[in-house]
């Protein structure tokens, strides 16, 4: 039992196996192991064939040297554990329950892999019957499978696969990159992800079989924004044949002025996204009325000053500011009118007053907007955009456009 730090010379492995014992012999690990040299005598634990069952409880630390020739390696105890050498001609890698383990070297497993934790492989990884996972895997390097590949949890793919038999998965499969995957049959029953970064950079999966997404979910993540003349469209997967999803169990991310819509043939599945026009965001009489006359003008651009007013418009990324935009359309001639109207009528009753107490004595004018209007009060009329006016139109419909 080691729970501190171990350092071993060169030529000979740490620990191995007494081909004379009668019991299995229990290693557990909870430090850090180092074992320097080449060949196998680099083997920080070293089981002989032949021997009994050579059993390895890691339940935390850091492996520096290989594991080789051991029956079963456990990674348990709730506690994170890293090996930084390969697994060299293990039978079997049981990763429990609540543990994490990360494998940085090439792994080569007799029988199988099973996963009901968290399991990070980031070197390439042979086995020669099955994987199970329950839990989370992290595949980061290649994987060669000679059985089959189940999932149930959530295994994410940033590296190829070849699996002599079938990839069956009711869980979640979350593709990194474009992968290819060859097998008997692609089986995923459960959540399909991919994320789309840009128009050429996006995940995409080629399955050199038969793919079945038959009650799937595909889960597309971007945040790319949808702009006017730019219609993109991404193949994610194809296969030999498929039997592909309901076109209603495509879950897209939200894009404001976008529209996203499935592409299904039958080898593949893909999706396209296109401008969607103004006026199905426009909220309230003018804002859609000014909507309308932009859809006119999006598709028929006929200056730099309409780009220019487009492009400002597709760089909105929220129903409220794109519809507080709009109202700033409204012409700041209708305020101006419902301002000199309401100015007349309330300059006609002063100027009416001052005449019936004043009838002998003619005042002078004074004022700009004086005149023929009220040419014997001598008051100011003044202008909508004066700064006693700002308080009270500032609410007014257009009355801030600029």
């Amino acid at each position: 039992s080691n729970n501190g730090t171990i350092k071993a010379g060169l030529y000979g492995a740490f620990l191995y196996n007494d081909p004379t014992a009668m019991n299995p012999l229990i290693f557990n690990n909870t430090g850090t192991i180092t074992v320097t040299g080449n060949d196998l005598n680099a083997a920080a634990i070293y089981g002989e064939t032949g021997t009994v069952p050579f059993t390895v409880n890691l339940n935390g630390g850091t492996i520096n040297g290989k594991i080789k020739n051991v029956d079963t390696i456990n990674f348990g105890n709730n506690a994170t554990t890293v090996v930084n050498g390969d697994l060299v001609s293990i039978n079997s890698v049981i990763v429990n329950a609540g543990a994490t383990a990360t494998i940085n070297g090439n792994s080569t497993i007799n029988t199988s892999f099973t996963n009901s934790g968290s399991a990070v492989i980031n070197g390439d990884i042979t086995i020669n019957t099955f994987f199970t996972n329950s839990g989370s895997a992290v595949i980061n390097g290649n994987t060669t499978i000679n059985t089959f590949f189940t999932n149930s949890g959530i295994v994410v793919i940033n590296g190829n696969s070849m699996i002599n038999n079938a990839f069956a998965s009711s869980g979640t499969v979350d593709i990194n990159g474009n992968r290819t995957i060859t097998a008997t049959d692609y089986i995923n029953s459960g959540a399909q992800n991919f994320t789309i970064t840009s128009a050429s950079v996006y995940d995409g999966l080629t399955c050199s079989c038969p793919a079945n997404l038959t009650g799937a979910t595909v889960n597309i993540a971007s945040s790319i924004a949808a702009t006017y003349g730019n219609t993109y469209s991404w193949q994610l997967l194809s296969a030999t044949s498929l039997s592909p999803p309901n076109a209603d169990d495509f879950v897209f991310p939200y894009t404001f002025l976008g529209k996203w819509t499935p592409i299904i043939n039958s080898t593949s599945i893909g999706v396209q996204l296109e401008p969607d026009y103004y006026s199905g965001y426009a909220i309230g009489g003018f804002n859609q009325e000014v909507a309308q006359v932009l859809d006119q003008m999006s598709d028929n651009i006929t200056n730099s000053s309409q780009q220019q007013l487009i492009k400002i418009f597709d760089s909105i990324d929220n129903p409220a500011q794109f519809n507080n935009a709009l109202h700033q359309m409204m012409p700041i001639s209708n305020v101006i009118l419902s301002n000199a109207q309401m100015q007349s009528i309330i300059m006609y009753k002063v100027g009416t007053r001052i005449a019936a107490v004043q009838d002998s004595e003619y005042l002078p004018h004074g004022g700009i907007n004086t005149g023929d209007m009220l040419v014997s009060s001598g008051m100011w009329l003044t202008s909508s955009g004066s700064v006693t006016n700002q308080y009270a139109s500032g609410t007014d419909d257009g009355y801030n456009a600029n």
